[in-house]
């Protein structure tokens, strides 16, 4: 079993590109929550309506942004991280986005037999 943590700009786009996955059957389940985020930004980049600039940098080129994101945890397993990589960089709203993969090292039966029903590994 893996873990796969991604961020959306939205909560509707966060279930609709899980609820996607789900019908794909490439995770098992996704758990969503909102939460604000500091990042760098260039200067020339238009904002979205949940960001603000928060500090202008002395390179002019960078600024300090702040945004409201949603956070999401997949569960699904290895096998799929390829398929999960090439899909996100088609349907994900961020041109960037991040999918970080974090493997389980141990997981109690219980899950692990309800993940195999299912058909995940």
């Amino acid at each position: 079993m893996i873990l796969i943590y991604s961020t959306f700009p939205s909560l509707n786009s966060a279930k609709n590109v899980s609820e996607l996955l789900l019908e794909k059957k490439l995770i098992y389940c996704a758990n969503f929550w909102m939460h604000n985020s500091l990042y760098l930004g260039k200067t020339s980049e238009n904002l979205d309506y949940n960001e603000k600039v928060l500090k202008e940098i002395d390179d002019g080129e960078n600024r300090i942004i702040t945004s409201y994101e949603v956070g999401v945890i997949y569960k699904t397993s290895t096998e799929n991280w390829s398929e999960l990589c090439n899909l996100f960089s088609e349907i994900h709203p961020y041109s960037t986005p991040i999918l970080l993969k974090l493997t389980v090292e141990e997981l109690n039966s219980e899950f692990g037999e309800c993940l195999k029903n299912h058909g995940f590994k």
